[in-house]
């Protein structure tokens, strides 16, 4: 006769008892397909109306008659991820057939700071107080809804943490601490408070080695108590306190709360010399949009005797977001910039003061302030000579002299970076720079090595300008020219032959053959004369000799278009989308007609998939001079 396997009579058993426990007004819906997940439990309120709260159940049962066995978990390190994927809590529950008992707790209760995590997963330890009794529903209640509120977009009002100090904290007694606590975040008290019951999910646990902060039940940070004396012994030890239920808060998603809490008081925190914390502080300063605060607590670093390590973590998120700043955020930066430049190089430190200001050349290039940006790259060399053996170096000053427009010096950097290492990225900037210095020859015949079909979506413009270089030498009849400035007119008088405009306009070409107002003109008047090639080159070539000019790209598109090159549309596109963005749709959209929207969704979605965004480049110096790449630049241009 078939026997029923003894896992099988467990699983019911377990089953029966947790239906069993749970109160009448709960609606218990047992889930079949088993990924770890037994049970889905939905919370009625005592007026039997919907809390709209629920919580998932993992039930595991044992025959196991030592209790402190029993009530091991172990979860391997699939099921950890899996738990932690899912938008609502997730119950352990534990039956112990041999007492007919239920133990219980959260798996987010889980604290790496005080569990240890093997290779393949934890062993997750129950204790006797997890029995299941008649306050259990209660606490499942209170925890339920406050998993739910911290993970809320907004919090709908303070989060009350109750403090739990064995003794004293650092010498300080734990009343002490809980009156200093309350006393210096008084006008955070919208936030956060210290009134939480004994019971309340919200958790500062303190000892002389950690401070651990627990949100909603979930330990979100624990960090090890600071132990280096200081001018004023007490106060440090809450301003780190502060800055850790800070970090804890920021990694329930609520950042710009996170960063009103900790921000003043970062600057007083022993905690922010750990590069570990600073890199969580600046990440939360960063998205709340305070880096203002990150940059008096960089100055601050650099101004001690504390490590500069962290110092220089508290800036990478100004150079990494410096396009996002406000202006007054920017100046702020090159200011605290130089001024931990200065401090670095008094205390002797002329390496990190070069990287200091090397950063703030960087800085001073996203602004346009490309002379100042030039003296702070020459001073970051002469601080430290060894950056002149970087191809890096050079290939970026070529890039700030080149959107200085002093082409033929960049030119020089350019041979200076190949000198180093002849990457391809760095020859296709230094033919960009030949280009614009009068070298078209030697321009087309570098990017003609170069760019071999297919074209790659990076090399979308180097194509263009292949392209049109060869057009420069067929129209202008030149190899190379020391270009000059034109006298040539923003405008023609009425009623002027057209025969007479296209002279005017080869003239100028004679002294510069990137006049972009030249190239517009010629290209109307070879449209006027329904030459549609040579008008569409002449407009490329004023697009690419400036590249906001929205109607030369337009007139680009109308006709690659018209004439159905769509490899010229899709390089055209793709490049003025990368120079303007969305005004360049805007230009297109403005152009096309009502009944051909799926043109305008096509050019769309096609600037969005071949685009790809720029990614900062992070280097790390060692002591010996050389330098690792942590991210390297994916599309990336000067």
């Amino acid at each position: 006769m078939p026997r029923r396997p003894r896992e099988h009579q467990l699983e019911a058993e377990s089953r029966a008892a947790f239906r069993t426990a749970v109160p009448s007004r709960w609606a218990h819906r047992d889930l079949t397909e088993d990924y770890g997940i037994d049970a889905e439990v939905e919370i009625f309120g005592e007026d039997d109306l919907a809390t709209g709260e629920k919580f998932l159940v993992q039930l595991k049962a044992t025959d196991q008659p030592d209790l402190r066995q029993a009530l091991k978990l172990w979860l391997p390190l699939a099921k950890l991820k899996y738990y932690r994927s899912l938008q609502q809590p997730v119950l352990l529950v534990r039956y112990h057939a041999p007492t007919a008992q239920l133990y219980a707790r959260w798996f987010h209760s889980w604290s790496p700071y005080r569990e240890k995590r093997g290779r393949s997963g934890v062993t997750l330890r129950l204790h006797e107080e997890d029995l299941w009794d008649e306050a259990t529903p209660i606490s499942i209640e209170l925890e339920v809804s406050a998993f739910r509120e911290i993970r809320s977009p907004r919090l709908s009002g303070p989060i009350s943490f109750f403090l739990e100090c064995d003794g004293d904290f650092q010498g300080v007694p734990g009343y002490e601490v809980k009156l200093m606590l309350r006393e210096s975040c008084h006008n955070l008290r919208h936030i956060i408070n210290f009134d939480g019951a004994c019971t309340s999910p919200h958790r500062i646990l303190l000892s002389n080695e950690l401070i651990e902060v627990i949100v909603a039940g979930s330990p979100e940070c624990g960090l090890p108590s600071a132990q280096q004396p200081s001018a004023e012994p007490r106060g440090p030890r809450h301003h780190d306190i502060i800055v850790v239920i800070g970090l804890a808060i920021s990694r329930t998603g609520h950042e710009v709360e996170a960063a009103q809490i900790m921000g003043p008081f970062l600057l007083h925190s022993q905690l922010i010399a750990q590069p570990g914390v600073a890199v969580m502080a600046a990440q939360c300063l960063a998205n709340a949009n305070q880096m203002h605060i990150a940059l008096e607590v960089a100055a601050l670093l650099f101004e001690d005797d504390r490590p500069t390590d962290s110092g220089h973590v508290f800036l990478v998120p100004l150079l990494a977001r410096r396009l996002e700043m406000s202006p007054a955020v920017q100046d702020l930066g090159v200011r605290v910039l130089g001024k931990c430049s200065e401090e670095a190089h008094a205390t002797g430190d002329s390496s990190g003061a070069a990287v200091l200001e090397y950063n703030r050349g960087n800085l001073l290039r996203s602004m346009s302030r490309f002379r100042e940006a030039l003296r702070a790259y020459r001073r970051a060399a002469q601080l430290d000579p060894i950056y002149e053996q970087r191809e890096y170096y050079w290939q970026e000053l070529g890039g700030i002299l080149f959107l200085g427009q002093r082409f033929r010096a960049a030119v020089g950097a350019y041979d200076r970076a190949l000198a180093i290492d002849e990457s391809r990225f760095t020859k296709l900037l230094h033919a960009d720079a030949l280009m614009f210095a009068g070298e078209y020859s030697r321009a087309e015949e570098v990017f003609t090595q170069l760019l071999v079909a297919p074209i790659d979506v990076d090399d979308f413009e180097w194509e263009l300008k292949r392209m049109t270089l060869s057009w420069i030498r067929q129209e202008v009849g030149t190899d190379s020219q020391s270009r000059g400035r034109p006298g040539y007119p923003e405008s023609f008088p009425n009623g002027l032959q057209s025969s007479e405009i296209i002279a005017s306009c080869r003239e100028a070409l004679k002294e510069d053959a990137l006049d972009g107002l030249a190239w517009f003109n010629l290209g109307a008047c070879f449209q006027k004369s329904e030459k549609q090639h040579e008008a569409a080159m002449s407009f490329l070539t004023a697009a690419l000799a400036c590249p906001a000019d929205l109607e030369a790209w337009g007139n680009v598109i109308a006709y690659s278009f018209n004439e159905q090159d769509f490899f010229l549309l899709c390089l055209a596109a793709c490049t003025a989308y990368r120079f303007n963005g969305q005004d360049f749709l805007r230009e297109v959209a403005r152009r096309v007609p009502n009944n051909q929207g799926d043109f305008l969704d096509a050019i769309s979605q096609l600037v969005q998939v071949t685009n790809r965004e720029a990614v900062m480049t992070l280097r790390q110096h060692e002591s010996t001079g050389t330098w690792t790449e942590i991210r390297n630049p994916a599309g990336n241009r000067r």
